[in-house]
Protein backbone atom coordinates (compact mmCIF):
# COMPACT_ATOMS: atom_id res chain seq x y z
CA UNK A 1 0.00 0.00 0.00
CA UNK A 2 1.47 3.58 -0.73
CA UNK A 3 2.67 5.52 1.79
CA UNK A 4 0.24 8.38 0.24
CA UNK A 5 -3.09 5.82 0.65
CA UNK A 6 -1.96 5.04 4.47
CA UNK A 7 -1.25 8.68 5.41
CA UNK A 8 -4.55 9.85 4.11
CA UNK A 9 -6.25 6.65 5.90
CA UNK A 10 -4.30 7.60 8.97
CA UNK A 11 -6.00 11.65 8.88
CA UNK A 12 -9.63 9.91 9.32
CA UNK A 13 -10.92 9.49 12.71
CA UNK A 14 -14.37 9.20 12.19
CA UNK A 15 -16.82 9.38 9.57
CA UNK A 16 -20.01 10.00 9.37
CA UNK A 17 -23.36 10.81 6.79
CA UNK A 18 -27.13 11.84 6.30
CA UNK A 19 -29.77 10.73 4.11
CA UNK A 20 -33.66 11.98 4.86
CA UNK A 21 -33.93 8.94 6.15
CA UNK A 22 -31.62 7.25 8.92
CA UNK A 23 -29.54 4.20 7.49
CA UNK A 24 -31.11 1.46 9.55
CA UNK A 25 -27.88 -0.48 9.76
CA UNK A 26 -24.23 0.40 10.86
CA UNK A 27 -23.02 -1.00 7.38
CA UNK A 28 -25.44 1.38 5.66
CA UNK A 29 -23.99 4.03 7.67
CA UNK A 30 -20.63 3.26 6.42
CA UNK A 31 -21.27 3.14 3.20
CA UNK A 32 -23.02 6.31 3.08
CA UNK A 33 -20.03 7.61 4.39
CA UNK A 34 -17.85 6.31 2.19
CA UNK A 35 -20.24 7.81 -0.67
CA UNK A 36 -19.70 11.19 0.83
CA UNK A 37 -16.19 11.24 1.04
CA UNK A 38 -15.83 10.27 -2.49
CA UNK A 39 -18.30 13.06 -3.55
CA UNK A 40 -16.65 15.64 -0.95
CA UNK A 41 -19.96 16.37 0.19
CA UNK A 42 -18.39 17.25 4.14
CA UNK A 43 -22.10 18.85 5.43
CA UNK A 44 -24.26 15.40 4.66
CA UNK A 45 -21.11 13.86 6.39
CA UNK A 46 -20.91 15.64 9.44
CA UNK A 47 -24.62 14.87 10.57
CA UNK A 48 -24.05 11.14 11.51
CA UNK A 49 -20.86 11.78 13.36
CA UNK A 50 -21.11 10.66 17.00
CA UNK A 51 -21.92 14.07 19.61
CA UNK A 52 -19.24 12.71 21.86
CA UNK A 53 -16.66 12.09 18.83
CA UNK A 54 -17.72 15.88 18.05
CA UNK A 55 -16.89 17.06 21.80
CA UNK A 56 -13.99 15.38 22.28
CA UNK A 57 -12.21 16.15 19.15
CA UNK A 58 -13.92 19.38 17.78
CA UNK A 59 -16.00 19.75 15.05
CA UNK A 60 -12.99 22.11 12.96
CA UNK A 61 -10.87 19.40 13.82
CA UNK A 62 -13.14 16.51 12.70
CA UNK A 63 -14.18 18.99 9.92
CA UNK A 64 -10.69 19.18 8.07
CA UNK A 65 -9.75 15.95 8.49
CA UNK A 66 -12.67 14.68 6.46
CA UNK A 67 -12.01 17.20 4.06
CA UNK A 68 -8.32 16.29 3.40
CA UNK A 69 -9.32 12.77 3.11
CA UNK A 70 -12.01 13.53 0.63
CA UNK A 71 -9.84 15.70 -0.82
CA UNK A 72 -7.09 12.57 -1.34
CA UNK A 73 -9.52 10.66 -2.67
CA UNK A 74 -11.13 12.55 -5.47
CA UNK A 75 -7.08 13.06 -6.44
CA UNK A 76 -6.80 9.38 -6.83
CA UNK A 77 -10.22 9.40 -8.99
CA UNK A 78 -8.60 12.32 -10.77
CA UNK A 79 -5.54 9.64 -11.82
CA UNK A 80 -7.42 7.45 -12.67
CA UNK A 81 -8.35 5.47 -9.36
CA UNK A 82 -12.06 3.62 -8.83
CA UNK A 83 -11.32 3.22 -5.12
CA UNK A 84 -14.30 1.12 -3.69
CA UNK A 85 -15.09 -0.24 0.40
CA UNK A 86 -15.07 -4.58 -0.61
CA UNK A 87 -15.45 -7.25 1.55
CA UNK A 88 -17.96 -5.36 4.67
CA UNK A 89 -18.68 -7.38 7.74
CA UNK A 90 -20.92 -5.84 10.34
CA UNK A 91 -20.87 -6.56 14.06
CA UNK A 92 -23.34 -5.79 16.35
CA UNK A 93 -23.37 -5.56 20.79
CA UNK A 94 -26.75 -4.12 21.41
CA UNK A 95 -25.52 -0.21 21.14
CA UNK A 96 -22.59 -0.56 19.78
CA UNK A 97 -21.18 -1.87 16.92
CA UNK A 98 -18.14 -2.29 14.25
CA UNK A 99 -18.13 -2.53 10.24
CA UNK A 100 -14.92 -3.90 8.57
CA UNK A 101 -14.23 -3.31 5.14
CA UNK A 102 -11.02 -3.47 3.00
CA UNK A 103 -10.87 -0.10 0.92
CA UNK A 104 -9.56 -1.27 -2.57
CA UNK A 105 -7.77 1.03 -5.68
CA UNK A 106 -7.31 -2.42 -7.50
CA UNK A 107 -6.07 -0.21 -10.48
CA UNK A 108 -2.85 0.89 -8.02
CA UNK A 109 -2.90 -2.73 -6.44
CA UNK A 110 -4.00 -0.76 -2.88
CA UNK A 111 -5.85 -2.21 -0.31
CA UNK A 112 -6.00 -0.82 3.17
CA UNK A 113 -8.22 -2.43 5.65
CA UNK A 114 -10.62 -0.61 8.07
CA UNK A 115 -12.50 -0.74 11.09
CA UNK A 116 -15.25 1.94 11.76
CA UNK A 117 -16.84 1.73 15.52
CA UNK A 118 -20.56 3.08 15.87
CA UNK A 119 -23.09 4.00 18.80
CA UNK A 120 -26.30 4.19 18.91
CA UNK A 121 -27.79 7.85 19.59
CA UNK A 122 -31.27 8.39 20.25
CA UNK A 123 -32.09 5.03 17.83
CA UNK A 124 -29.67 5.92 15.08
CA UNK A 125 -26.46 4.51 14.43
CA UNK A 126 -23.30 7.51 14.39
CA UNK A 127 -19.83 6.61 13.55
CA UNK A 128 -17.48 7.26 16.51
CA UNK A 129 -14.05 6.36 15.36
CA UNK A 130 -12.34 4.57 12.50
CA UNK A 131 -9.10 2.73 12.61
CA UNK A 132 -6.60 1.07 9.84
CA UNK A 133 -5.74 -2.28 10.46
CA UNK A 134 -2.41 -3.84 10.02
Amino acid sequence: MSARLILLLALLCVAGCSSSTPPSSPASVVKIAIANLESGDINSLMKLISRETIKNNGEETVRTKFQKFSDAIRQVKAEGGNPKAEQIQESINGDEATVTLVYAVREKDELANLRFTLDKESGEWKVSGMNLIE
